[in-house]
């Protein structure tokens, strides 16, 4: 398998140097080596591994995507921000592409190291002959060319000293990746044009789970689109059942069993995206979700085991609700008694408490988002909308949105926050009391749906035959002024009066 890397700038991915080579090898070769080094985090997104390095040094190895091919890159703390420099497999040799200075880096060399340095290369034959090459080849002003080629030449004629702090490593190649990485680390020589140095591997995080580790099973029958839920409506799924997708078929969750680090199995679902097929945002927004999920520890939310991007398919690790979706089971259960109902309700709200304690906005609470687990307890799942650390947000645009669980501040300004889950949890309440028999505002369209839900009038009443606490939760969700709107303590009190609601909200999460 042969695979061709545009000679293109690939300015989202790679910011040092231009990629382009044939790499004679296949990823999936490629891989297989590289997963046995702890520093091999596979294809993970730019944000990620940003979020990850934080000390100048630490350094690790990744998968990317350029045009649409494979390639990859070293990410390295340097001072300020993380430097990411493509490594290219050709001729039989691994090397770092295009480790040179080019002209304006040359330029910053001169008040470092002293105009004097350079006053007598102003004459010779060496410069005529580098600069008349240099006009020829680039067309740019001979002032100009002059002096980039005192800058280069003096740099090529100095001690070994500046050219280890300017040139740093120079031209390197090896037989292997993790030769070529050893001896970075090794010789600890600056790697231009920047000057990083690799120091300290990043080894992956107790979360990440190699492939050999999972065994698929089966499908679980739900499959799933990427949403970017941090541009805009315009790629917004509005996660029906089918889980139709807007751009083809991203992936699909899976049961099956996983070996933990304890040596441990147990049964999960597995989330899969076939990394090829979709965007570098949406592969962000596929990590973003499980990022997010990390922080979670609750009865009431679906539980996050880890992430498994070595190799395709990329996969995210999920607690297997064995009592499989809320939607379904009041679907095929007609003599679910109250009782059973106020327990789902109630657990929606322990889990929308502890959310919320956390300022987590979900933005996509409704039945076809809620699991059960082994006691039929309800839990909440699909993080894909969901935004952290955030007391509000405001979209400029809505479009392909779930209308009829929006609440009237997002549909008239766009804006989300804790108290527009409030307005989405009591649909969600109207929806378990109706055993899921329809969506909400049955026979309704949407735009008719959007009437009631911007009228003066409460948007929908408790279904019959509900115990009156419905009713009365029902009364502080559909409030139209959210900041007279309940918060989730007080739904949690009035299901539960006896119950102590989560601490409330916490620091800022530290990712790792």
């Amino acid at each position: 398998m042969r695979i061709w890397a545009s000679q293109k700038d690939d300015q989202e991915e790679m910011r040092v140097g231009k990629v382009g080579a044939v790499i004679a090898v296949s990823p999936k070769q490629v891989d297989k080596v590289l997963t046995s080094q702890a520093w091999y985090h596979g294809l993970m997104p730019r944000k990620e591994v940003e979020d990850m390095l934080k000390v100048p040094g630490d350094y690790l190895v990744r998968k990317t995507t350029v045009a649409r091919q494979v390639a990859y890159c070293i990410s390295v703390r340097h001072t300020t921000d993380v430097k990411h420099i493509p490594v290219v497999y050709k001729d039989g040799s691994w090397t770092l592409k295009d480790v040179r200075l080019t002209f304006f880096e040359s330029m910053h060399c001169i008040p470092e190291r002293g105009a004097w340095n350079f006053a007598t290369l102003f004459s010779g034959s060496l410069l005529l002959r580098i600069t008349h090459k240099r006009i020829a080849k680039n067309k740019t002003t001979k002032p100009m060319l002059r002096l980039s080629a005192c800058v280069e030449v003096y740099l090529q004629l100095s001690d070994e000293a500046v050219l280890d702090g300017i040139m740093g490593v120079g031209k390197v190649t090896k037989p292997s990746l993790k030769e070529l990485i050893d001896t970075l680390v090794q010789t600890a020589k600056p790697i231009p044009p920047s000057g990083v140095v690799l120091k300290n591997p990043f080894p992956r995080p107790d979360y990440y789970f190699l492939h050999e580790s999972i065994t698929i099973l089966k499908k679980l029958g739900r499959r799933f689109c990427l949403s970017l839920h941090f541009t805009s409506f315009a790629s917004v799924s509005v996660g029906f059942e089918d889980y139709s997708f807007l751009d083809g078929e991203f992936g699909e969750v899976n049961m099956g069993r996983l070996r933990q680090k304890t040596g441990e199995e147990i049964d999960v679902a597995v989330k899969m995206l076939r990394s090829t097929r979709i965007k570098k945002a949406q592969l962000s927004a596929f990590f973003e979700e499980a990022k997010l999920m990390r922080r979670f520890d609750h009865p009431n939310i679906v539980r996050f085991y880890g992430v498994a991007p070595q190799e395709e398919p990329i996969m995210i690790i999920l607690e297997l609700a064995v009592g499989g979706s809320l939607k379904s089971y009041c679907k095929t259960h007609s003599d679910i008694p109250s009782t059973k109902l106020l327990q789902f309700a109630t657990d929606g709200a322990r889990g929308m408490c502890y959310l919320a304690a956390r300022q987590v906005i979900h933005r996509d609470i409704a039945a076809r988002n809620c699991l059960l687990g082994q006691n039929d307890e309800l839990k909440i799942s699909d993080f894909g909308l969901s935004i952290a650390d955030k007391t509000e947000m405001k979209m400029d645009k809505l479009k392909s949105v779930p209308i009829k669980w929006l609440a009237p501040e997002t549909l008239r300004q766009g804006i989300f926050s804790t108290k527009t889950d409030v307005w989405s949890y009591g649909v969600l309440l109207w929806e378990i009391f109706s055993h899921c028999s329809s969506d909400p505002f049955p026979g309704e369209t949407n735009a008719k749906a959007k009437e009631h839900i911007l009228s003066d009038q409460p948007p929908m009443s408790a279904p019959p035959n509900s115990p009156p606490i419905v009713q009365e939760v029902m009364d502080v969700c559909f409030v139209k002024n959210p900041e007279e709107r309940a918060d989730f303590v007080k739904i949690l009190k009035l299901l539960s009066p006896k119950e102590q609601p989560p601490p409330g909200p916490l620091a800022a999460f530290q990712t790792y």
